[in-house]
């Protein structure tokens, strides 16, 4: 019974900061090429 409890609860965690570091990562991305733009511009 607790072992796929925890799987139950493990994936819909690990999908939330999936998308959350992929989002971030995009983030931190587009942030770091507008800065080299900058200042190489």
């Amino acid at each position: 019974m607790k072992q796929p409890k925890g799987k139950k609860t493990r994936k819909p965690i690990a999908e939330r900061l999936g998308t959350e570091v992929v989002i971030v990562l995009f983030c931190v991305v587009h942030l770091s090429f507008f800065v080299l733009s900058v200042l190489f511009t």
